[in-house]
């Protein structure tokens, strides 16, 4: 069996504050990419074409559809050095900082596709700057963390208004998700 170099080991990963996502390990595996965050490719047991990686809530979530024991994959893959030894401590601050950029990024993502979108509707159809906003839009929705940290370094005020109308947005969400409830919790009490 050939033995996979990874491109980014799980320890320069951690060093450089970032968590392991599975667009990492899958690059480093070379699978193909079939949905938003999940991969498909060979199996580092069985090298069938079932091998299937996504992101769980707290880690990467690993699974071969050919039958292969999921803890025998992931051994396979602290050997090849692209996933942390089980003996690491969770930290789950690290987790919730995770988790606080993704959903960031997915706000990020909601914006810029909807501002792209009402760009596109004002442009007449042989406008060149089409093709900037189309693929604007894609690598939007390829991987939001990247296309946010560029936005972040390269146009700061624009990626931080961007930013600021999502959480405008959510508070609005959560305001009336709470007057529902409440109203619920009303119209329950009473009947």
């Amino acid at each position: 069996m050939k033995v996979l170099t990874p491109i980014q080991s799980y320890t320069e990963t951690a060093a450089a504050g970032n968590s392991l996502r599975a667009g990492d390990l899958a690059a480093a595996l070379g699978l193909r990419r079939m949905a938003q965050n999940r991969y498909r490719g060979p199996c580092v047991l069985c090298g069938h074409q079932t091998l299937e990686i996504r992101d769980g809530d707290r880690t990467v979530l690993v699974t071969c559809w050919h039958g292969c024991d999921r803890q025998a994959i992931l051994a396979e893959l602290r050997r090849r050095e692209l996933l942390p030894d089980r003996e690491q401590p969770f930290d789950r601050e690290a987790w919730r900082r995770e988790q606080e950029r993704r959903r960031e990024a997915e706000g990020f993502r909601r914006v810029g596709e909807l501002l792209a979108e009402a760009a596109l509707q004002e442009l007449p159809p042989t406008d060149p700057a089409r093709r900037d906003l189309t693929e604007l839009q894609q690598r939007l929705r390829l991987d939001p963390v990247a296309e946010m940290a560029w936005w972040k370094q390269h146009k700061p005020e624009l990626a931080a208004a961007m930013l600021e109308a999502w959480r405008k947005h959510e508070r609005r969400l959560r305001r009336r998700t709470a007057q529902w409830v409440q109203k619920l919790e009303e119209e329950g009490s009473c009947g």
